[in-house]
């Protein structure tokens, strides 16, 4: 009798203990309402919250392009309030982007412990346009259904940055002040070369085809807002057929010129 009790209190322990265990179901929908927290515009409203409770207090956490962010309002703060800035002003030159959407493509749960890897869409409204990242990431779930630990891998972030940042042209706003106010205002006549007239020229152009129009007005000032000599301008032969007709088109410059001075000379005879 005594051996079949200690049985039954066996087992009916370990019923306790797994009922109060975490399921990789319930780890797992933490870890989708986290994703959707990172979106836009409710990224922001987790910024403001200063210690969102997404996290446990003692969380610890990383991210591979950065560095450790452990505790609650530090997580709150460098996870989402990123963000802040681009929910005020989304046309703010950020390398970071606003998250806007995202896909999960690889998910495993085990206990408290999930596995995502996720394709977020990153908005860049400076460029107006989003580009994929890619985040590999690991979270550890306590029993308050609270991240405990996370650990945020960024996959072809050197890539990624390679095509983005180049497009911002500006490290910052002071930056951008700084070069434009180094800048001639030039004459309006004269909106083809390196000034502000060139470059507010084309600013309207921007959110047409951002990818051909923001070099123009950028540090570089692409193919347009560019210093030009006046004697390649306008020697400079830019028709490829051109403009002369039909009986003209073998005679050189050279020669109709010199023709047209003797004719006038005949002329004056």
């Amino acid at each position: 009798m005594f051996p079949k009790l200690l049985t039954i209190l066996g087992l009916a322990s370990a019923a306790l203990l797994i009922n109060g265990e975490i399921t990789s179901k319930e780890a797992m929908d933490i870890v989708i309402n986290f994703l959707d927290s990172y979106l836009y515009p409710k990224n922001a409203e987790v910024a403001a919250s200063v210690n969102s409770t997404l996290f446990a207090e003692d969380v610890k956490g990383t991210v591979d392009v950065s560095t450790n962010f452990d505790g609650r309002e530090l997580a709150t703060e460098y996870l989402f309030g990123l963000f802040v800035n681009l929910a005020k002003d989304p046309t703010e030159p950020s390398p970071i982007g606003n998250p806007i959407g995202y896909e999960i493509h690889a998910a495993i749960a085990h206990g408290n412990t999930v596995f995502v890897g996720v394709k977020f869409d990153f908005y860049y409204g400076a460029l107006n346009q989003s580009f994929p990242i890619e985040i590999d990431a690991l979270f550890s779930i306590n029993d308050d259904l609270q991240v405990q630990e996370y650990d945020l891998i960024f996959r072809r972030w050197a890539w990624a940055t390679d095509l983005i940042v180049p497009r911002l042209q500006y490290a910052n706003h002071d930056e951008c002040l700084t070069f434009l106010n180094g800048l001639p205002l030039g004459q309006f006549y004269r909106l083809g070369e390196n000034n502000l007239g060139c470059r507010y020229l084309h600013t309207p152009m921007l959110s047409f085809r951002p990818n051909v129009h923001c070099p123009h007005v950028g540090p570089s000032g692409g193919d347009m807002c560019v210093p030009r000599n006046y004697t390649e301008v306008v020697k400079a032969k830019h028709f490829p057929q051109g403009f002369v007709t039909t009986p003209l088109e073998d005679r050189s410059s050279h020669k109709l010129g010199l023709d047209r001075n003797l004719e006038a000379v005949n002329l004056a005879d």
